[in-house]
This record gives C-alpha cells, sequence and structure tokens, in this order.
C-alpha cells in the first residue's frame, strides 16, 4: 500500500522525536561520565539555546524547497548520531547537539510542506497530528532510551538505534512528493550583528525607573523555567535517587502533559473569560511560582509528578496570556522589544550560571535557584499589580465615609 505525503510526513515526525527522545535525556549523565562536570552541562544549554534561536534563520537560507531541507536535516542528524556512538569526547558530543538544535525543525518543515501541498482545510488537522505524532515519538523514545541505557551505561547504543531510525526517516522522505515553487523565505542572519547590537543599544535607551518591575518580572520568570526544563532529570535524580529509567518515564510523562496543556489551555481561557484577565493572570502567575517550588522541594517522586500537573497548566496559561499582551505592552515597542531580548539573553545565560553555581555549591545549587526568582515574582506582583488596587479601593471607601 503506497503512503500519502502526510502519512510519510507523520512517520518521520515520528522517527526523528523518537531519536531525540532516545538520545537527549541520556547525554547529560553519558557527558558526566565522559569526565565533563556541571560548567559543562551549562555550555551544552547555552549552546543549545543559541543555536535554537538561530536555528529559523539559519533554515531560511535554503531555497530549495522544504522537501530538501527536511532530507537535509535527517541526513545531517544521522551523522551526527553515527559520531555520537564512536566519540570519546565530551567536545564532540557538545558540537553534535549544537547541530541537532540548529537544525531542529523538522516539525515545523514538515507543517510547511503541508501548507504548499495540502487543502487549506487539511492545514489544521495535519499540524495537530504532527504534534501527537512527535509527542508520541518523544514518550517512546524516552521510556526505551531509559531503559536501553540502564543496561549498560551505554550511550552508544542509544546513539545508534537514533541513527539507525534517522537514516529509515531519510529514506522514506525518498517517496515523497517534490513541494511546489512557494514563496522564498527570507534569513536575516547575514545581518544578525547588527541585529543583536541594535538590540543591546535599545536596552540602554529605555527608561528602567517606570518600567523595572515589567522587566524583573519577565527576567524572574524566564531564569525560573530555564533553569527548571534544563535541569529537571538533575533534580530528580537527586531528590529520589533514581535511575535513568524513572527518567525516561518522567520525560514522557511530563511531554504528555505539556502537550495536554497546550491542547487544553484555549478550553481554559474561554472558562475563564467572564473574569478580568489581568487578575487571572496574576493568579496563574503566583500558582505557578508555587508549584514550582514545590517541585524542588516535593517530598516523594509520586509528590512530584502530582505538583507537576498545576504547574505545567498555570505555566502554559500564562504564557497564553503573555501572547496575548494580558500586560499591554505591544503598545510600547521599546519595551515590548527589550523585553524579548533581556529573555533570549536569560535563556542563554542562566543554565550557564546554574551549571557553575552547581559545580561550586553541589545539589544546593537547586535550592538557591529555586527560592529567589520566584519570590521575585511574588513581591512585583503584590506590590506593583496588587497594591495598586487595593489602595484604590481603600480611597473610594474613604470618599464614600
Amino acid at each position: 500500500m503506497e503512503l500519502s505525503n502526510v502519512q510519510l510526513l507523520l512517520l518521520v515526525n515520528f522517527l526523528d522525536a523518537a531519536c531525540t527522545g532516545l538520545v537527549v535525556p541520556v547525554m547529560a549523565p553519558h557527558i558526566m561520565m565522559m569526565g565533563g562536570n556541571h560548567i559543562i552541562l551549562g555550555l551544552l544549554v547555552a549552546g543549545v539555546s543559541t543555536c535554537q534561536l538561530l536555528s529559523e534563520d539559519f533554515i531560511a537560507l535554503f531555497d530549495h524547497g522544504k522537501r530538501f531541507i527536511l532530507t537535509f536535516c535527517m541526513f545531517t542528524n544521522f551523522l551526527c548520531y553515527l559520531l555520537l556512538a564512536v566519540t570519546s569526547s565530551y567536545w564532540l558530543v557538545l558540537s553534535c547537539r549544537y547541530i541537532y538544535a540548529l537544525l531542529g525543525h523538522v516539525d515545523v518543515c514538515s507543517k510547511e510542506f503541508a501548507t504548499l501541498t495540502e487543502p487549506e482545510e487539511n492545514h489544521v488537522k495535519i499540524s495537530n497530528l504532527i504534534n501527537i505524532m512527535r509527542t508520541g515519538g518523544i514518550v517512546a523514545g524516552a521510556i526505551t532510551g531509559g531503559y536501553v541505557f540502564d543496561c549498560g551505561n551505554d550511550f552508544e547504543s542509544n546513539a545508534m538505534i537514533a541513527a539507525v531510525l534517522t537514516i529509515s526517516g531519510v529514506f522514506l522522505l525518498q517517496y515523497v512528493d517534490q513541494d511546489p515553487p512557494g514563496v522564498k523565505t527570507h534569513s536575516n542572519i547575514r545581518n544578525l550583528p547588527q541585529t543583536c547590537w541594535k538590540q543591546l543599544r535599545n536596552l540602554q535607551q529605555i527608561n528602567y525607573k517606570d518600567n523595572w518591575d515589567i522587566f524583573l518580572l519577565k527576567a524572574a520568570y524566564v531564569s525560573s523555567f530555564a533553569v527548571y526544563f534544563t535541569k529537571y532529570s538533575l533534580l530528580i535524580r537527586y531528590n529520589y535517587d533514581v535511575g535513568t529509567i524513572v527518567v525516561g518515564y518522567t520525560v514522557a510523562y511530563q511531554n504528555m502533559l505539556i502537550f495536554a496543556s497546550n491542547c487544553l489551555a484555549p478550553c481554559l481561557k474561554r472558562c475563564l473569560w467572564r473574569f478580568p484577565q489581568r487578575e487571572v493572570f496574576e493568579h496563574c502567575l503566583l500558582l505557578c511560582a508555587v508549584t514550582l517550588v514545590g517541585l524542588y522541594y516535593a517530598p516523594t517522586y509520586d509528590c512530584y509528578l502530582i505538583v507537576f500537573i498545576p504547574m505545567i497548566f498555570t505555566y502554559t496559561l500564562v504564557n497564553c496570556f503573555l501572547e496575548d499582551d494580558v500586560l499591554d505592552l505591544k503598545s510600547k515597542q521599546d519595551i515590548h522589544q527589550g523585553i524579548n531580548t533581556l529573555a533570549n539573553i536569560i535563556v542563554i545565560c542562566v543554565p550557564f550560571m546554574f551549571g557553575a553555581v552547581y559545580h561550586v555549591f553541589g545539589a544546593r545549587a537547586f535550592k538557591i535557584m529555586s527560592l529567589l526568582p520566584p519570590a521575585v515574582c511574588a513581591f512585583i506582583i503584590n506590590q506593583h499589580f496588587l497594591a495598586p488596587k487595593k489602595s484604590e479601593e481603600t480611597e473610594e471607601h474613604g470618599h464614600q465615609d
């Protein structure tokens, strides 16, 4: 039976995500076993974040069609997995991970290919199917990878299985039709130095005296979750003394809940629409900060899994509110651009800083890093969002008296 383009793309995305689940969750312990330390792990995360920020413009350099880009990305990933299977240098491991992050656009290119070749009424359905297949791939890969690695701390087996799956995806792509000529994408990578310099200059021109609370809130929020989402595998290893099998199941569990929260977020927002959106945002942010701290201090692994549920749902809602500009920042272009620049800097720098702190203080670094950002969030919300409302209510009561 001949498979359609969409079915082939779904299989390719499943294989690509399964390879991610096989390799990425066990890469940190593999680097540590090769002689690395937490500073190296911080450098790994910082480099990956940088490559992810550059990946869209880098992929846009290719104007040979989406099918070519998909094949190029998958084949390059295949070479990276082969290198991971044979190398004994953690610097080469870091380099391969950077390349994978730079070319991690299989899902995006697949969706763009579908928009060029499929009827418009099917675009949303295909996009959702790709998301489902990728979630399933990560779940299957993470669980399988945990078992494979645990058999003998053998990262090479994980990488070799990923290489086989990836080259299978490359072969499947050969049966995908050539995409029709579409609109050429524009890449800004050549102007990247000037763009970065302009954004940094913009940070110097912002009036921080009147907007310091917004910037500090954004910094606390982004840094909190940048550390958590890149280091939670170390957290559960330290808190509950678990192995790679449990880490694999945890990665699978969390990715399923992330997918569920993204699907249910629009419904939750509609249910909360009758309430003032600013107040809903503030309460979600506070609950998100509290549950994040709860994850760091959960007494048992089961408790950790339970606390993760409200955390990820409130985290998704907060992001939805920020995308909807609940703080009315898009009307102030300099503030909006400055906050985005600050977020990018934090995503790159904070994981590396955490690695250095962990290298010095050990596992106590989790407690140091876990309390400060949520405390800042709570303070700013109380002082600059909730307090003015209380003072206005007090004044109104005074006038009535």
